[in-house]
């Protein structure tokens, strides 16, 4: 009884720790080098920018006053297909008017070209914390911000990606190996 109780303690501890999801690491998640490290921007550099100007945290944040088209910031992250991850970010707009002809301004938030979240056509507005859930399609997934403002600039700061909470199976699975592994020790 005592080698079974061992077997099954020690698989289903096995089985918990598996269903843990890697935590991808944001390189330069506040742009506290002073420039665009560890990302990839296509677009306009001079309207696209790191500045000490207006950062919510720290002493950087990013700029993005691309008109007329999107500038796209990107990063490859480390990921496990199929968990469940909430990227997290801080974002201003520093002024623009709602025109009903035409988009004025944007930010849309894609993983592996997966849009996620699209907020358009918005006022001024302060720093303000956005957490947006999404599920990894594969190892590496690409977290890209596309943002475009025709009329002043978007502020971008202080990127995290972490796992959601794990799903209620994944408790369950590491409550009974730890609970079978009490037992165990009781019996021992």
């Amino acid at each position: 009884m005592k080698t079974f109780l061992q077997s099954l303690s020690g698989a289903a501890l096995v089985l918990a720790m598996a269903s843990v999801q890697a935590t991808p690491s944001v390189s330069n998640a506040g742009f506290e080098t002073g420039d665009f490290s560890d990302w990839t921007l296509s677009g306009d550099a001079d309207h696209n920018l790191v500045s000490g100007d207006l950062p919510y945290d720290g002493s950087y944040s990013a700029v993005f006053g691309q008109s007329g088209s999107a500038a796209t910031l990107s990063q490859t992250l480390a990921t496990d297909a199929g968990h469940n991850y909430i990227v997290s970010f801080w974002l201003a707009n520093l002024g623009g008017s709602v025109n009903n002809d035409s988009t004025i301004n944007s930010v849309e938030v894609l993983t592996n070209d997966h849009s996620i979240w699209l907020y358009q056509d918005k006022t001024a507005s302060d720093y303000t914390k956005y957490s947006l859930q999404f599920t990894a399609d594969s190892a590496n997934t690409v977290l890209a911000f596309k943002l475009r403002h025709d009329e002043t600039f978007w502020l971008l700061d202080n990127v995290t990606v972490i796992p959601s909470i794990p799903e209620p199976a994944s408790w369950l699975m590491l409550g009974a190996g730890l609970g079978l592994l009490a037992l165990q020790r009781r019996r021992s």
